[in-house]
């Protein structure tokens, strides 16, 4: 099946899924589809398949031990990535085959990660907000009742996911402003936590002075660069969700939209895996400018 029409718009009960199919079995998307695979794989698995070594060496070492707030949605997280990977793969063979079944089910795996990405996300600023703008909060959240609380949390956030692709079967025109005012109000809050994240950073503490923390530099220049990662991901999400709800877009253009975020999506998928890795002191290059740094101050 591919795309007869570039002048032609959606029937309006065509759901998300009817139009992601129409798109993904075109020509382009075929295209995209592959190059997509190949990148997101080559990318993303080494990075997946190090940070769930690293958990189960950890676990083995401590089986009893609290699995901290970070880790626990770094590990969500890279299931989520793994489906993806899986999902691509079968979307990608889907195409070439014609086998719309599979087609299917690889789209599902890929809008899971793609729900559950924006929870994660929006659960780890919000966590990184609480440890450097209120610390003594953060603290109490450490101990039995919090990870109960946490794990309880992360199991609403999979039921939501579940939730979020049943709502995506329904006709586009019954889910257009909610998909709209659901990405604002996520970039909202990724924002608002970042940025509050940044302001405490950069703002001396009183009685220090003018004097240089470089660890609060570092820290400063990791946020800024999550930051505009996240930032990238979830404005062009925004605004591809708004342009692809427009009633005045075409086929073509509505895929061009859905290609657009599914490519922009990318950086983000690193976020979380890189940030562990540095936090277990695995990221070469982070140990070389932090050794540098320390010989450089001594």
């Amino acid at each position: 099946m591919t795309v007869n029409s570039s002048n032609a718009s959606l029937p309006p009960l065509l759901s998300f899924y009817g139009t992601m199919l129409l798109c993904n079995s075109s020509q382009r998307g075929v295209i995209s589809l592959t190059a997509y695979f190949l990148s997101f794989t080559l990318l993303l698995l080494p990075l997946c398949i190090r940070v769930v070594y690293l958990g189960v060496q950890k676990w083995r070492q401590q089986p009893n031990a609290i699995i901290c707030h970070s880790d626990a949605f770094t590990y969500n997280m890279v299931a989520t990535e793994l489906m993806n990977i899986l999902g691509s793969c079968l979307s990608c063979c889907a195409a070439y085959t014609g086998f719309n079944i599979m087609m299917i089910l690889g789209m599902c795996l890929f809008l899971l990660n793609f729900c559950a990405q924006q929870y994660f996300h929006v659960l780890t600023c919000v966590e990184r907000y609480l440890a450097v703008v209120h610390p003594i909060i953060f603290l109490k959240l450490r101990g039995n009742r919090p990870v109960r609380i946490r794990n309880v949390t992360i199991v609403c956030v999979w039921l939501l996911c579940f939730v979020s692709m049943a709502v995506l079967s329904l006709p586009q025109d019954h889910i257009n402003a909610v998909s709209f005012l659901w990405t604002s109000l996520v970039l909202f809050v990724i924002l608002f936590c970042s940025l509050s994240v940044v302001w405490v950073l950069i703002r001396p503490k009183p009685g220090v002075g003018k004097r240089v923390d470089r660890t609060k530099v570092r820290a400063l220049y990791s946020m800024m660069v999550i930051l505009g990662v996240l930032v990238f991901r979830f404005g062009s999400t925004t605004i591809g969700s708004a342009m692809y709800h427009s009633e005045n877009l075409v086929v073509d253009e509505k895929c061009l939209a859905l290609f657009c975020m599914t490519w922009m999506g990318l950086p983000s998928s690193l976020v979380l895996p890189l940030l562990y890795l540095h936090r277990a002191g695995k990221l070469t290059c982070c140990r070389k400018t932090d050794s540098g740094s320390d010989q450089s101050r001594g």
